[in-house]
């Protein structure tokens, strides 16, 4: 049996990893709602955007800036939204593995946002035409560069991570100018004013205009889908922290069995010795 001095010693030890367990779990909780009230924010902001794109009478089913509707890579782009490291579960894995199930050289070009991803997909020997950071929490995320990858494809398909509950994570796909469009019909107001150039003069043109709305919202979009991925990895994370606390409480619970135990078996020990030296003495 261990020495009391060497199991208190772990018990400390025990302690410090249950309260750092407990402060990261805390963050999570903190990351999770944080993110939640984010999306809500983007998701106002895209209505008050398709507010002004409805008025402008454009047709909302497509793009139709003269630089949305030239011509176009005959393939369908994949993106791939996962986390910057590794400490996200196994749905990292499955965003990736989803995507690969479609996935064909012929047919597909995949861009890769999260480390993660780009990581697993080198491993599966599978080619990218570009790799994006994923932005730290604390970050604004540019989607202009991906919007103008978008721009040139027929489709674009974004693979991402999905938040059902604490518990659950799932993959969910969407394809891009789809999700615009569905996400316009829910913020579609039929008493909007209309905006013509009949009645009204644009600065400095109606199609750089028109433009630079349809890139915005799917910038929004894209957005969306990044904070959306997030839910998922904080959730991961607090999972995982949950864990590890319940783990350290139950070893706290055994450590102090064990330690009660050894102090026990030290005073018999002791009271032995004593006994016996004083029937020495005899």
């Amino acid at each position: 049996m261990k020495r009391p001095a060497l199991i208190k010693k772990e018990l400390e030890q025990i302690y410090t990893i249950t309260g750092l367990a407990a402060i990261f779990e805390g963050i999570a909780s903190m990351e999770i709602a944080k993110i939640r009230e984010q999306t809500l924010s983007s998701k106002r902001f895209f209505a008050e955007l398709w507010h002004i794109y409805s008025q402008l009478r454009v047709d909302k089913g497509r793009m139709q800036s003269p630089k949305h509707q030239g011509e176009k890579i005959p393939k369908t782009l994949f993106i791939a939204v996962t986390s910057q490291g590794g400490l996200s579960g196994d749905i990292d894995g499955r965003v990736i593995n989803a995507m690969l199930k479609e996935y064909s050289p012929q047919t597909n070009d995949i861009i890769v946002l999260g480390g993660h991803g780009a990581t697993l997909l080198a491993q599966a020997k599978v080619d990218v035409i570009h790799y994006y950071r994923m932005p730290e929490s604390n970050q604004t995320f540019d989607a202009e560069p991906i919007i103008e990858y978008v721009m040139q494809y027929e489709h674009a398909i974004a693979y991402y991570q999905s938040y059902i509950s604490l518990s659950k994570q799932d993959v969910a796909k969407i394809e891009l100018v789809t999700a615009v469009k569905a996400m316009g019909d829910k913020a579609d107001d039929e008493d909007a004013e209309i905006i013509t150039q009949r009645d009204y003069e644009f600065e400095p043109n109606f199609d750089e205009i028109i433009d630079h709305l349809e890139s915005f919202m799917l910038d929004t979009v894209l957005g969306q889908i990044v904070l959306e991925s997030r839910l998922p990895q904080a959730a991961s994370r607090f999972n995982a922290m949950a864990a590890a606390k319940q783990k350290a409480e139950e070893l706290q619970a055994e450590l102090r069995l064990a330690y009660n135990r050894a102090r026990r078996a030290a005073s018999e020990q002791r009271t032995r010795e004593i006994v016996a030296v004083l029937n020495n003495r005899r």
